[in-house]
């Protein structure tokens, strides 16, 4: 290779990594310049609600109708939650736009698109709950654009107290709801009653402030949801068939504090006879012991919070087209309980009419048949007359309650939004799109960004169904059925003789019988075991 030949290569291969280094810095420049633009974004959105909160300051005080009511002190509340809220400024909430309402109704009858709030992994689901509410209700607006992807937990504090400001309160109403505002971000602590969906009593702990205070103001969770004018319910109801329960859970303790505290006595009862074997307890302590026993089994069975008759009552007490907020599992949700839709099912069909008289058979009466019809067809009628009309009117293809997604892991999924509420363990709920169609689950995991972090395992990879997973417990018991069929057809088979031979059994015996079916609790043994003793009295009804 010549002198000339080599410059020319030298000066080639200079070239090339120039270029490359040149693409290398081109590249770096523009990842620098995107991190840049979205740190200014963010800036943006941070400065124009920080502008938008300093000009609602002077609107409180100005266009607020109830002014003359605002005293001092809860001007000092709103400044302290705006105060006590820019220290978690950095936390941020993420924004899902959906469209709403599914149905034409009386006052909007055109879906319109609606911000709502996702899960923030271990947020405070209940100020996320009524912030949901109100959005889709229209009552409140996230400040900024409509294309905005996240928002600060501040600003929704203060959104919310400017929007509590400005409602028909009475002076103390204003103070509680005010002072709740701050507690949602650790968390309130509810106390169900087992009568009645809506059966909501004072935790102990605002008890016994409202008996050692003099205001008449006690501060605790349900002040905030009366404020707001949103509904808060369950389904945690006893069963009244069940007469000795119900006597136990709702006529002696009423609410969960109470059967919590029997369940605790209960225990102390039966440690000290399990140490002490010869002791011999008296009636009333016999009496006791047994009832919180009942009252044990009753909180093992219903470990969601959720049982068959709450739910019942739910489907059937809620008014309907509306949206409240769902205590279940320790969490608050969305629940929209659908309104009625118009159907046109097919007419039940006539019982047909007896078969002609029959002169072989000396045994059938033709009128007696005759009279029978008749029976038939007025009993059909009377059945008509006594449903309700609405019912008629109602599609009864379509689940009644629906809960609303907001689990991160459905950020960008648009086509799951809600999700049905028809059974106690979840194992029948499906997902649905705004429109309250049943969408499709895909076999992998939902999309992924930079900015959202899921939770891991959301789906299980191996699922072939359209719903979502089924628990371990119908999977062990489907399994167990498949087991037992196939041992059946074992002994079938083994029973049966060859063409060739009589189907007599041999030696006059009886064919041994198919093994019987086991027992059901014997499959379910992991989960009737009992659970942990319940030494801490508030743990299990903290909603977070």
């Amino acid at each position: 290779m010549t002198e000339q030949q080599q410059q020319q290569s030298s000066s080639t291969t200079s070239t090339n990594y120039r270029n490359q280094d040149e693409q290398e810095q081109e590249q770096e420049q523009e990842q620098e310049q995107e991190k840049n633009q979205e740190e200014e974004r963010l800036k943006e959105e941070r400065d124009e609600e920080h502008g938008q909160e300093i000009q609602a300051q002077p609107s409180n005080i100005i266009e607020n109708p109830f002014n003359n009511h605002c005293t001092t002190d809860q001007q000092q509340q709103q400044q302290d939650i705006r105060n006590n809220s820019e220290q978690t400024h950095d936390q941020r909430w993420w924004i899902k736009q959906v469209l709403w309402p599914p149905f034409p109704t009386q006052n909007n009858s055109r879906p319109r698109s609606v911000s709502i709030l996702m899960q923030n992994h271990n947020g405070p689901c209940s100020l996320l709950a009524i912030c949901n509410v109100l959005l889709l209700r229209g009552a409140i607006t996230l400040p900024g654009p409509s294309n905005r992807t996240s928002i600060s937990f501040s600003s929704l504090l203060t959104l919310l107290a400017d929007y509590l400001v400005h409602q028909q309160l009475q002076p103390h109403q204003l103070h509680s709801a005010l002072s709740t505002i701050p507690i949602t971000q650790t968390g309130l602590d509810l106390n169900p009653s087992f009568a009645s969906i809506d059966g909501f009593r004072p935790t102990s702990h605002s008890a016994s402030s409202s008996s050692s205070s003099s205001s008449s103001s006690t501060v605790h969770g349900l002040d905030l949801f009366t404020a707001v004018g949103i509904p808060l319910v369950h389904g945690w109801i006893a069963d009244s068939q069940d007469s000795d329960t119900w006597d136990v859970i709702v006529g002696k303790c009423g609410d969960y504090d109470k059967a919590v505290e029997l369940v605790v006595t209960g225990e102390e009862l039966l440690t000290k006879q399990l140490e002490n074997p010869h002791l011999e307890l008296n009636q009333e302590e016999q009496d006791l012991l047994r009832e919180a026993l009942l009252v044990r089994k009753f909180l093992d069975s219903t470990s969601t919070q959720l049982s068959y008759p709450g739910l019942f009552q739910l489907a059937t007490g809620l008014t309907t087209d509306s949206l409240v907020a769902l205590l279940r599992n320790s969490h608050l949700s969305v629940l929209y309980r659908r309104p009625l839709l118009p159907v046109n099912l097919p007419t039940p069909a006539p019982p047909p009419l007896p078969p002609p008289p029959d002169q072989t058979d000396p045994d059938y009466d033709h009128a007696t048949a005759l009279e029978v019809h008749a029976v038939s067809q007025q009993l059909m009628a009377a059945e008509h007359a006594c449903t309700d009309p609405e019912e008629l009117l109602d599609d009864p293809r379509l689940p009644k309650l629906f809960t609303l997604v907001t689990d991160l892991a459905f950020l960008n999924e648009p086509q799951i939004v809600w999700e049905s509420l028809e059974d106690v363990e979840g194992g029948l709920s499906e997902f649905y799109d705004w429109k309250l169609t049943p969408s499709r689950l895909k076999n992998s995991a939902p999309n992924q960004t930079s900015h959202s972090n899921p939770t891991p395992n959301q789906f299980n990879q191996s699922t072939h169904s359209t719903g979502p997973p089924r628990s371990n417990t119908d999977t062990d018991l489907n399994l167990a059925h498949q087991l037992q069929e196939e041992e059946y057809e074992r002994v079938r088979r083994s029973e049966q003789p060859p063409a060739h031979q009589p189907n007599i059994p041999s030696g006059g015996g009886i064919p041994a019988p198919p093994p019987p079916r086991p027992a059901q609790t014997q499959l379910n043994t992991t989960t009737a075991t009992a659970s942990a003793p319940i030494k801490k009295k508030k743990k299990d009804c903290v909603i977070v």
